[in-house]
């Protein structure tokens, strides 16, 4: 996801390039002359009225880095709300900053999931290495594949997502879950995830390293 970088978008000026550029804004000529002469009353005053300008480009500087998501930490209750959460999967309760940051990415930008490889992006984001097969490949029409599920039907078997987590073993808490429920930094997070943004007749079925 590309943002606004704000270290390079948005840059404060010293106060030398603030009083020149008053000055440059100024009529020209013997009767402004004074505008460029460092001990002048005239440089002195265009001065001091860069200062406020300094102070108000400092306030403005602040605001952007705050909205910039990636380093937010002042605007990221703001962030949470404009986008709704908490919700049935992302809790930011007790998380880490860094958490809470990947939990706004996640929902501004990374939801609006079209195609395997975008499912597979999402849980990549949230450090989560996974394969996502068909049921269809695993399904109790022969000849079997090991290792395989029962399905009433093709359909069936057709609309069924596996995720399969290639690093992580079974944890102890796995599906079918009752919602809502408190998701830390755990495969749930992940599968909550994809319930939620799965299309309507896919049933996902979690598969781990140890099965």
């Amino acid at each position: 996801m590309d943002f606004v970088d704000p270290q390079t978008d948005f840059i404060e000026n010293s106060l030398e390039v603030n009083t020149q550029s008053l000055a440059n804004y100024m009529p020209s000529g013997e009767l402004f002359r004074a505008k460029n002469i460092d001990n002048s009353n005239l440089r002195k005053l265009l001065k001091a009225l860069s200062y406020e300008f300094g102070r108000v480009e400092a306030k403005l500087k602040e605001l952007v880095d705050q909205y910039y998501i990636p380093d937010t930490y002042n605007l990221i209750e703001e962030w949470e709300r404009a986008l709704g959460i908490p919700d049935i999967c992302f809790n930011p309760e007790g998380q880490t900053i860094e958490l809470r940051r990947k939990y706004v990415i996640a929902k501004y930008a990374l939801m609006n999931l079209t195609s395997t490889p975008d499912f597979i992006a999402l849980a990549e984001f949230f450090g989560f290495n996974i394969q996502i097969l068909n049921g269809i490949d695993y399904s109790n029409f022969f000849p079997f594949t090991f290792p395989f599920y029962f399905f009433d039907s093709v359909k069936e078997a057709k609309f069924t997502m596996i995720v399969y987590f290639l690093d992580l073993d079974r944890p102890g808490n796995t599906f079918p879950l009752t919602f809502p429920i408190t998701f830390l930094d755990t495969a749930n997070l992940i599968l909550c995830l994809f319930e939620q943004l799965k299309p309507a007749p896919v049933k996902i079925i979690a598969r781990y390293k140890n099965d």
